[in-house]
């Protein structure tokens, strides 16, 4: 299994496959700066804390079921 993921990697790593991982990965890291933009918002009392909490969690999750996609397809079971 691990050699088959190292033989794409190797050999030539398809565009759309990478653009997936980024997807899942870029949704997560923003999901950080989303938390730092609500913490100001909260100091402000613009958003209730359930909102802000929802909002990090739902971008999260979105972030780490586009990344499971992406490795599936490069993995070849998707």
């Amino acid at each position: 299994m691990t050699g088959d993921i190292f033989a794409v990697f190797t050999s030539s790593l398809p565009l759309q496959s990478g653009a997936i991982v980024l997807a899942g990965v870029l949704p997560i890291a923003a999901s950080f700066i989303l938390d730092r933009i609500v913490a100001l918002a909260r100091g402000k009392g613009w958003v209730p804390m359930w909102i802000a909490v929802g909002l990090v969690l739902l971008v999260g999750l979105i972030g780490v079921l586009a990344y499971q996609a992406g490795v599936q397809q490069i993995a070849g079971t998707a």
